[in-house]
């Protein structure tokens, strides 16, 4: 089942590398926020082209979003 942080469930998000800790460091210092639906599915879009598959109008895509939070006594990354 998903792994336990500090008693908490935890969820890792993306492919283990470079780019997913880039990311999820932009994400915890509060610089990398919400864009537009158009904004996202054109950057995904692209992503996804440069990989081989190609992403369509038919294509089912699940968008995810959350909110960071600190609390006190929090367990850090």
């Amino acid at each position: 089942m998903w792994p336990r942080i500090g008693g908490l469930r935890a969820l890792a998000l993306g492919t283990p590398g470079e780019l997913r800790t880039r990311l999820n460091t932009l994400v915890l210092s509060g610089v990398k926020t919400d864009r537009s639906i158009e904004e996202w599915r054109e950057g995904h879009g692209a992503y996804w082209a440069r990989q081989g598959t190609p992403v369509t109008e038919d294509t089912a895509v699940v968008r995810l979003r959350f909110r960071v939070v600190s609390t006190e006594g929090s367990v850090g990354t």
